[in-house]
């Protein structure tokens, strides 16, 4: 199976969140705890933000359209729905946060023939075959990485606000593709 490292586009500006220690939980989303999180946060946002189909900070999120995509995949996910306002409140966007299977693991990025990128991700655990999307926790960073599949349903609702990257997958001392 293939899969592709979502990452988030350059230049995107992302949300300034007013009082982000209080409103965001991130904690229990990196602890994988969504019992802890509240089922809808509201957040004002101070910065005229780019929100695109799927946002990366503080965590990845999906809007509707996406998470439609998602839905078609994953029929036994947890999600904690976000709200963003426009400082004024004259604007709101909804998106949701999805739990992901999660494994440790390292990731590189190289530059392949023709300026090509792919990414070079060593996994501590095989990803089950019913999984589309798994979170890989590098120690310092968490990557979303995604199979064919679920991206090709994504680019069939619009989604076109990531960078994918081609995955090669290994395992620690063997190869899982």
């Amino acid at each position: 199976m293939k899969y592709y490292l979502l990452t988030e586009l350059e230049r995107v500006k992302t949300p300034d969140i007013q009082n982000y220690n209080q409103v965001i939980h991130y904690r229990a989303f990196e602890e994988d705890k969504a019992y802890e999180m509240n089922k809808r946060t509201v957040c004002v946002v101070n910065n005229d933000a780019d929100f695109g189909d799927i946002l990366f900070r503080p965590f990845p999120l999906f809007s509707e359209r996406a998470k439609e995509a998602l839905d078609l995949f994953l029929w036994d996910s947890t999600y904690r729905e976000i709200d963003f306002l426009t400082h004024d409140r004259s604007a709101s966007f909804h998106y949701y946060l999805p739990f992901f299977w999660r494994t440790p693991g390292t990731c590189s990025i190289n530059e392949a023939s023709r300026g090509i990128k792919t990414a070079e991700v060593i996994l501590s655990h095989a990803i089950p075959e019913d999984i589309p999307a798994i979170y890989l926790n590098t120690g310092t960073t968490l990557l979303m990485i995604a199979r064919l599949d679920l991206m090709e349903s994504l680019l069939r609702k619009g989604v076109c606000s990531v960078q994918m990257y081609p995955v090669s997958l290994r395992l620690r001392g063997g190869f899982h593709e």
